[in-house]
């Protein structure tokens, strides 16, 4: 009966000493998130660019998540490049940040979904033009419109995830960092999801082209790091956008844009 005891006592102090250690574990990640978001200094701006004429360069830049990096670059004293489909809401856009900020702009428009080799000849063009690039901010994305098993899912809508999330993606930034190379800085933002780090189903087509950005973003940030250029990857969780109104979700999510903290 003793031995058994004594067993039982272990145990007891086993799990509780695993206890205690999630619990210490859970505590240090909870401060840590409090550390980095209310007292860990953040990177100025100025570091790429901000005030000297910098360009940043914003994908998906009509509405949402992007549209307000754009704002909030331009409050910065950054000149905004804006990237999108719709023209009239991008020119839109640069005449209101123009007058706001005083700074300068310039716009492009194009469906990411073609994968339209002109367009990407015409956007380095206009890159090149541009005489220091210090952000770019990869937003532009696409999903699938309503959650559906891979199965019974469309060709088209398969297709285009993968061109504008991953090609898009790859494509956009390779003509950009050229010249954040040659000025030895620059900052670049892609914006993930949760999807990405959680697998999906009947998102799954989605989910992997976030969880390949996340991944890729970690590689490239290794890659680029002696030249002063940092990659982040940003996850957003549930973002109201147009197209959860043209599909008719019935589901309301607020979102609040002072989460994009720019120094």
């Amino acid at each position: 009966m003793s031995s058994i005891s004594e067993i039982t006592k272990a145990g007891v102090v086993l799990l509780a000493a695993v206890g205690a250690l999630t619990i210490t574990i859970k505590a240090l990640s909870f401060w840590r998130l409090i550390f980095d978001l209310y007292i860990r200094p953040g990177k100025s701006l100025k570091k790429f660019g901000a005030g000297t004429g910098a360009w940043a360069v914003i994908t998906g830049a009509s509405d949402g998540i992007g549209k307000e990096f754009a704002y909030q670059l331009a409050a910065a004293k950054f000149n905004v490049f804006l990237i999108s489909r719709t023209e009239s809401k991008l020119q839109e856009i640069s005449n209101d940040i123009e007058s706001k900020y005083q700074v300068k702009s310039r716009i492009y428009a194009m469906d990411f979904t073609k994968g339209d080799k002109r367009d990407y000849e015409n956007l380095k063009e206009i890159i090149e033009e541009l005489v220091d690039v210090g952000v770019l901010i990869n937003n532009v994305a696409t999903n699938h419109e309503i959650p559906t098993p891979f199965i019974l899912e469309t060709d088209e809508i398969v297709n285009n995830i993968v061109e504008v999330n991953i090609s898009g993606l790859l494509r956009t930034t390779k003509i950009i960092l050229p010249k954040m190379i040659s000025s030895n800085r620059g900052l670049i933002i892609n914006v993930g999801s949760f999807s990405g780090m959680i697998p999906t189903p009947y998102l799954s087509v989605y989910s992997a082209s976030k969880a390949f950005m996340s991944t890729w973003s970690a590689a490239l940030g290794a890659e680029l790091k002696s030249k002063g250029i940092v990659v982040e990857n940003v996850n957003t969780y549930f973002v109201v956008s147009e197209k959860n109104f043209e599909i008719g979700q019935n589901i309301y999510i607020y979102i609040y844009f002072n989460f994009i903290y720019l120094m």
